[in-house]
C-alpha cells in the first residue's frame, strides 16, 4: 500500500493529525476538527456510535475555535483558543475528566428551555443569526419564499452559550386566519445527527412541544450513556471538561488523558469550577502561582486595581482601617501620618502646636513659617504676628514667639518675618513700633535701623528735621562757639575769648598776660597786653579800672615781685637773698639786700628771715645762715657774728651743726668735758641710772640677779625665770639645767632650779616651769628631761600620767582600732578596708583580695563585702572594688582580676559582667586581648574575617595606603617601576638607582648587569640599564653610576665591567681615561715592569756611564718590553701611535 491523499480534506488547511488504534482526526487552521474510523465509542463525536469512512466536520464544535486535538485509543481530546478543553468517547477509566458520582439523569441540571434565538437563511452551516423575534413566533414581516431555518437555543447549565442548538428545518410555513404563523402541518428533521423527535409533528404549542421533547431525549441529544449505577460510559459528542482551563498541551493513549495548563499567575486565582484564571478583585491580592483563592488586603493596605498580587501599604497620609481596601482614606486636614501602612484613622496624629496640614492626606505637618505661629493641634493653618512685631523662625508655638521690633526697625504689617529698620533720618527707640520718626532739629540719623538720632557734634548745630548725615550740621562760623551735643544755634564767644575758626566746640581764653573787652572776638590779636606793673595768670574777660587805677582782670604784682614789661602773666620774683615789700613794683631795682642776721632762702620774698638758733650770718644778702659746730650751741635769732656759739658744757653733748640747745646726756652715759659731740657708755655689767651725769665713776655694777649684756644701760635687767645670776658686774644669767626648773624672774643662786617631779619634765635647759608628761607618755622619775611613750598598739589619753600601767590596748568595741606609732593618745578606728578583731593591734587586718571594706572601724572580718561582678580587687585592703576596664569583665562575685576578652574581641564598657558582652572585631579591624574598642587594620595589611587578633600584612609585592581594609582585594600589586620587599606595606617603593621593574606586583627589581647602570629610580625597561661610557666601568650587578677607571688603567669601550692596566714602562696619572694613549710612558732613563702604573715615580732610574753597558742593557729591556707590548696588544687588539 501506498501513502493516498485523503480526498475528503482536499482545500483544508490540516495543521494537527492524530491517529489511534480505531480512529483518526485532523485540526484545520481556522479550528474545525474532522474525524473519521471507527466510533463504537462515541469517539467520533458526532452523536452516534457509527463509523465514518471519511473525514467528518464535528458539527457541534463548529463555533469552537480548537487549536489542538488529540486521538486515544477509545476517546478523543480537543484544547481550543482559550484554553478550554472537550472530550468524548470512552469513559470507562474516567479518561473524559466526567464527575465520577454516579447520578441519576438529569439529576442536579434544570430541564432545557427552547429558545427560538433567530432565523437561518440559505443554506448556509453555521448559525449566523438575524433578527430575534419572540420565542415560538415569527414575526408577520419575516422573510419567506425561501427556504428558512429555526434555530431553537437549549438553554441548560451544561449549554449555557448554546454551543449544542439543535437546528430544524421548516419545510413549510402557514399563515392562520389571526395572521399567526402556523407550525401545527409543519413536518421537520431535526439536523443534528442522531437526534429524531420522539413527538411527531403537528406541535400545536412550540415551545410546550420541545420542552418536552428535549426532556425526553435530553440524554440522546448530549450524546451521553450512563451505566445502571448512573456513571457515564461514553459520550457521543464533544463536552467541555469543567475545572480545567488555560490548557496549552494534551495527549491521549489507552485509558487516560494528559493535560499540560498554565499556571495562574500572581495577581489572579484559579476557579475550580472552570479552571479559569480569575483576576483577583480590587481590594484582594495573591501573590502565588495558582492560588485557590484571593486574600483580602490587610488593615493599613490597599489594592487599588484587580488583578494584584501583593497590597500596597498606604502612603504615608493615609490609612486603611478595614481589611480588603480598594482605596486608603485620607487623614483628615490638620493631622498627618508619617509612615506608610497606617491601620487606623486613629494613627492620624493631630499636628502639634507650630505646625499645620492645610489639605487631607499629609504625611508631615509643615512647621509655621516665619512669621507665624500656631497655638493649637490639628490646625490647618497658622495665625500671622500682629503688626509691630516678628518671626525670624519657624515651626513657633505661642503668640508670645512673635517678638517685638527691636529699637531701630518697624512692622507695618502682620506676619513678618523681620522687621523693616528705620530709613535714615529716623529713629524709633520704643520696641514694637509700627512706625519710626524723623530725627529732630539738632540730630541727624545716618544710615538704616537707628535707636536714637546722633547729635548734632560740638561745634556744630542742627537747623533742620531729618537730617541723614553729620554733613547737614554746619558748623559754627570764627567767633562762635557750640559746646554741647545736639545745638540748634550757636554762641558768641564771650569777652575775654576767641574763636578763630569755623567749627569751634569752645572758645580760647586770651592768653595769660592779656585781657578782652568784647564778645564774638575771632582773632587772637583781639586780645590785649596787661601794662608793665601788672600781670593776668589766666584768661581776661571785659576789662575794668577799679578804684586804684588797675584793670579788673589784670593783676599789680605782688610784694617781693615786679613786672617791667607789657603783657606778663607772672611778675618775676626778687632774687634770693633780697626782699620787696611794695606792690606794682616796674623794676628790679626795687628788690634789697637782706642784713646781718637775716636771709632770703628764695626769690620773691617781702622781708628777709632772722637767723635761727643755732645759726648766724656775718654778711648781707645771705640766703642762707651759718650753722654753730657740733659740741657748740646758740639760742638766739638773728646772731650776726661767730661769737654767738657757745660750748655745751659737761654732762651734755650736741651731735649736730646749727644746734640751738645742747642736750643733757641720757641714762647709761655720762660726759666730764665741754663742746662735746657725743656721751660716753658705762661698759657691760654696769647701768647708770640717772641723765646729765659727769663722771665715769656715776656707773654702778649690775646687782645679783640681774645683768647687762650691752654698754650704756640706765637699768640692769632681771635674770628671766628658769635662769640665775649669782655674782655682782654679770653680763648673762646662767640657764637651770634640764629636768629642773624656777618659775620667777631675777634668780639669784642655782639652789633655786627644782626638780620635776614625775609625770612632768623639763626637756630644755632653762626651762620656767616643768611640763606634764603628753597624752599616749607617762614619767615615773624625778629630774626628768623626756616621758616615755607607749608601745604601739597602746593608748594613753589623759596628760602627766606617771605609771606604765596607763597605757592600755587598743579596743575593738565599739569599733575596732590600732595604735601604729609609739605614744599614742587615741587609737585610731581601722581605715577602710581593714578590721581589728583582737585589742592591742599595732596595724589592722586587711581584707583579702576579691573582697572590699568600705566603712572604717570594723571590728571583724564578717564585715567585709565580695566585690560584685563586674569588679575586682587585686590587692588586699580594698576600700572599694575597682571596676572592669574596658576589655574585660568579671563573672563571678569575689573576683581578685578581671578576665580579659580574647583576641580579636573588645569590649568598649567598664564594669562589664559576662564573656557575652565581649562584642566580634568586624572585619578590617584587629584587638589584642583585654581591649576596649578594635583598631582598624593599618595599611599594608587587611582584615578578611571577624574576630581577628592580627591583620593579615599584604604579601611581598603588593600595598594597601588605606586603613581598615576587609579585602585581600585591597592590596594592590606595586605598580611598574615599584616594588616591595617586605609584607604589610602601605606604599611601593621606586625601584633604587640601578634596577629596573617592568611588571607589576614585583617584591624585587631587576639588577642591571655588570658594565651598565640606571642612575634614576622608578625605571621600567630593561633598556633603561645604559652602558657604562668609556673610561668607566660597573663590576657589580645593580649599580646606579658607573665607577671611573683609576689612575694606571683605561677602557676605550663602553658597557665594561673591568678597566685595563696600563703597559709596562707607561703609568696613567688620570683617573677616568679613555683610551691608552692616555697612558704616559716613562721619562728617559727610566722604566717599569708592572702594568697598572699610575705614577711617574713608579718609574725607576737607571744608567750606565758604559756605552757597551747601556747598548746592552738597552737592548734587553727593548726586547722584554717589545714581547709584552705584542703580547698585550695581541690580547686586546690595541695600536699604539706615538
Amino acid at each position: 500500500m501506498v501513502p493516498t491523499p485523503v480526498r475528503a480534506l482536499e482545500g483544508v488547511d490540516a495543521v494537527r493529525v492524530s491517529a489511534a488504534r480505531y480512529h483518526a482526526l485532523a485540526v484545520s487552521r481556522d479550528g474545525r476538527v474532522y474525524t473519521w474510523g471507527g466510533g463504537l465509542y462515541g469517539q467520533l463525536g458526532h452523536g452516534d456510535r457509527y463509523p465514518r469512512f471519511e473525514p467528518t466536520l464535528v458539527a457541534a464544535l463548529a463555533r469552537v475555535n480548537i487549536t489542538d486535538a488529540v486521538a486515544g485509543t477509545r476517546h478523543t481530546v480537543a484544547v481550543c483558543d482559550l484554553g478550554e478543553v472537550y472530550a468524548w468517547g470512552s469513559n470507562e477509566f474516567g479518561e473524559l475528566g466526567l464527575d465520577p458520582r454516579p447520578v441519576k439523569p438529569n439529576e442536579g441540571m434544570a430541564n432545557p428551555t427552547l429558545t427560538l434565538r433567530g432565523w437561518l437563511f440559505g443554506d448556509a452551516p453555521t448559525p449566523s443569526y438575524a433578527a430575534n423575534p419572540p420565542p415560538a413566533t415569527e414575526s408577520p414581516g419575516a422573510p419567506s419564499g425561501k427556504k428558512r431555518r429555526s434555530v431553537l437555543g437549549m438553554d441548560t447549565e451544561e449549554d449555557p452559550t448554546g454551543k449544542f442548538d439543535m437546528i430544524f428545518e421548516r419545510l413549510r410555513d402557514d399563515v392562520d386566519e389571526s395572521g399567526r404563523s402556523g407550525m401545527t402541518h409543519a413536518s421537520f428533521g431535526a439536523l443534528i445527527a442522531g437526534v429524531q423527535p420522539a413527538i411527531p409533528p403537528p406541535w400545536e404549542n412550540v415551545n410546550g412541544t420541545l420542552d418536552e421533547l428535549v426532556n425526553q431525549r435530553f440524554g440522546s441529544m448530549l450524546g451521553q450513556s450512563r451505566d445502571s449505577a448512573g456513571v457515564v460510559e461514553y459520550l457521543t459528542l464533544p463536552r467541555l471538561v469543567r475545572g480545567l482551563a488555560q490548557v496549552s498541551e494534551i495527549a491521549a493513549g489507552d485509558g487516560f488523558t494528559l493535560a499540560v495548563r498554565k499556571a495562574c499567575r500572581p495577581g489572579t486565582f484559579l476557579d475550580p469550577d472552570t479552571g479559569e484564571c480569575v483576576d483577583c478583585a480590587p481590594g484582594t491580592y495573591s501573590d502565588n502561582l495558582s492560588s485557590l483563592e484571593c486574600t483580602p488586603c490587610p488593615r493599613g493596605q490597599a489594592a487599588t486595581t484587580a488583578g494584584s498580587s501583593r497590597c500596597t501599604p498606604c502612603d504615608p497620609g493615609h490609612y486603611a482601617s478595614e481589611t480588603g481596601t480598594e482605596q486608603c482614606v485620607a487623614c483628615p486636614a490638620g493631622t498627618f501620618v508619617g509612615f506608610g501602612g497606617a491601620a487606623s484613622a486613629d494613627q492620624c496624629a493631630p499636628c502639634s502646636p507650630g505646625t499645620f496640614a492645610d489639605a487631607p492626606g499629609a504625611a508631615k505637618c509643615e512647621p509655621c513659617g516665619a512669621g507665624t505661629y500656631q497655638e493649637l493641634s490639628r490646625q490647618i493653618a497658622c495665625v500671622p504676628c500682629s503688626a509691630s512685631t516678628y518671626l525670624p523662625g519657624t515651626a513657633a508655638r505661642s503668640r508670645y514667639d512673635c517678638l517685638s521690633c527691636p529699637g531701630g526697625a518697624f512692622g507695618a504689617e502682620s506676619g513678618a518675618a523681620s522687621c523693616d529698620p528705620c530709613a535714615a533720618g529716623t529713629y524709633t527707640d520704643t520696641p514694637g513700633s509700627a512706625l519710626c520718626f524723623p530725627c529732630p532739629v539738632g540730630t541727624y540719623g545716618e544710615g538704616e535701623g537707628n535707636t536714637a538720632c546722633e547729635s548734632c557734634p560740638a561745634g556744630t548745630y542742627g537747623e533742620k528735621l531729618a537730617a541723614e548725615k553729620a554733613g547737614e550740621c554746619p558748623p559754627c562760623p570764627a567767633g562762635n562757639f557750640s559746646d554741647s551735643l545736639g545745638a540748634t544755634a550757636c554762641e558768641a564767644c564771650p569777652a575775654g575769648t576767641f574763636s578763630d575758626v569755623d567749627g569751634s566746640t569752645e572758645c580760647v581764653d586770651c592768653p595769660p598776660g592779656t585781657y578782652g573787652v568784647e564778645e564774638g572776638a575771632a582773632s587772637i590779636d583781639q586780645c590785649l597786653d596787661c601794662p608793665i606793673g601788672q600781670y593776668n595768670p589766666g584768661s581776661g574777660k571785659a576789662a575794668e579800672i577799679d578804684d586804684y587805677g588797675f584793670l579788673t582782670e589784670c593783676f599789680p604784682c605782688a610784694m617781693g615781685t615786679f613786672a617791667n614789661a607789657t603783657g606778663l602773666q607772672e611778675c618775676f620774683q626778687c632774687p634770693p637773698g633780697t626782699h620787696l615789700n611794695k606792690t606794682g613794683s616796674i623794676r628790679e631795682a626795687d628788690c634789697y639786700d637782706c642784713d646781718y642776721g637775716t636771709f632770703a632762702p628764695v626769690g620773691g620774698m617781702d622781708e628777709c628771715l632772722l637767723c635761727p638758733p643755732g645759726t648766724y650770718m656775718n654778711d648781707v644778702g645771705a640766703t642762707e645762715c651759718i650753722g654753730c659746730d657740733p659740741g657748740f650751741f646758740n639760742h638766739d635769732f638773728g646772731s650776726g657774728n661767730l661769737t654767738s656759739c657757745r660750748p655745751c658744757p659737761p654732762g651734755t653733748y650736741s651731735d649736730v651743726v646749727g644746734t640751738g640747745n645742747c642736750m643733757l646726756c641720757p641714762e647709761g652715759e655720762y660726759n666730764p668735758n665741754y663742746a662735746q659731740t657725743e656721751c660716753t657708755k658705762c661698759l657691760e655689767g654696769f647701768y647708770l641710772p640717772v641723765k646729765n651725769s659727769t663722771e665715769e665713776s656715776a656707773c654702778l655694777p649690775c646687782p645679783l640677779g640681774t645683768y647687762s649684756n650691752v654698754p650704756g644701760l640706765g637699768q640692769c635687767l632681771e635674770c628671766p625665770p628658769g635662769s640665775f645670776s649669782e655674782k655682782e658686774q654679770a653680763t648673762e644669767c646662767e640657764l637651770c639645767a634640764a629636768g629642773t626648773v624656777y618659775g620667777l624672774p631675777g634668780g639669784n643662786s642655782s639652789l633655786q632650779c627644782d626638780a620635776c617631779f614625775p609625770g612632768t619634765h623639763a626637756p630644755e635647759p632653762g626651762m620656767p616651769e616643768c611640763l606634764p608628761c603628753p597624752a599616749g607618755s607617762y614619767n615615773e622619775l624625778d629630774k626628768a628631761t623626756e616621758c616615755t611613750p607607749c608601745d604601739p598598739g597602746l593608748y594613753l589619753p589623759f596628760e602627766g600620767s606617771k605609771n606604765a600601767e596607763d597605757c592600755v590596748p587598743c579596743q575593738t568595741n565599739p569599733v575596732g582600732t590600732f595604735a601604729a606609732e609609739p605614744g599614742t593618745a587615741e587609737c585610731a578606728p581601722c581605715p577602710v578596708g581593714t578590721y581589728a578583731d583582737e585589742e592591742g593591734l599595732e596595724e589592722c587586718k586587711k581584707v583579702p583580695e576579691g573582697s572590699y571594706l568600705d566603712k572604717s572601724g570594723s571590728n571583724s572580718s564578717d564585715a567585709r563585702t565580695l566585690c560584685p561582678i563586674g569588679t575586682f580587687a587585686a590587692d588586699p585592703g580594698a576600700a572599694i572594688c575597682t571596676d572592669c576596664p574596658t576589655g574585660s569583665y568579671a563573672e563571678n562575685e569575689g573576683s581578685v582580676l578581671c578576665t580579659m576578652c580574647e583576641p580579636g574581641y573588645f569590649l568598649p564598657i567598664e564594669k562589664a559582667t559576662s564573656r557575652n558582652q565581649c562584642r566580634r572585631c568586624t572585619k578590617g579591624t584587629r584587638s589584642a586581648a583585654g581591649a576596649g574598642q578594635c583598631i582598624l587594620c593599618p595599611p599594608g595589611q587587611y582584615g578578611d574575617k571577624e574576630a581577628m587578633p592580627e591583620c593579615i600584612m599584604c604579601p611581598p609585592g603588593t600595598f594597601n595606603p588605606n586603613a581598615g581594609e576587609e579585602s585581600p582585594a585591597a592590596c594592590v600589586d606595586c605598580a611598574i617601576g615599584y616594588h616591595n620587599e617586605f609584607p604589610g606595606k602601605a606604599l611601593c617603593l621606586p625601584c633604587p638607582a640601578g634596577t629596573y621593574g617592568n611588571l607589576t606586583g614585583m617584591p624585587e627589581c631587576w639588577k642591571c648587569e655588570p658594565g651598565t647602570f640606571i642612575s634614576v629610580e622608578g625605571s621600567i625597561f630593561p633598556s633603561d640599564c645604559a652602558l657604562c661610557p668609556m673610561g668607566t666601568y660597573s663590576d657589580q650587578h645593580g649599580a646606579g653610576k658607573c665607577t671611573q677607571c683609576p689612575p694606571g688603567t683605561f677602557n676605550s669601550y663602553e658597557g665594561q665591567d673591568v678597566c685595563t692596566l696600563c703597559p709596562p714602562r707607561t703609568y696613567g696619572p688620570e683617573s677616568g681615561a679613555r683610551s691608552i694613549e692616555l697612558c704616559e710612558y716613562c721619562p728617559r732613563w727610566h722604566f717599569n715592569t708592572t702594568p697598572g702604573s699610575s705614577r711617574v715615580e713608579d718609574c725607576v732610574y737607571q744608567h750606565s756611564p758604559a756605552a757597551g753597558v747601556f747598548t746592552r742593557v738597552a737592548v734587553w729591556f727593548a726586547v722584554v718590553f717589545a714581547c709584552i707590548l705584542v703580547a698585550a696588544l695581541d690580547e686586546r687588539d690595541y695600536s699604539i701611535y706615538r
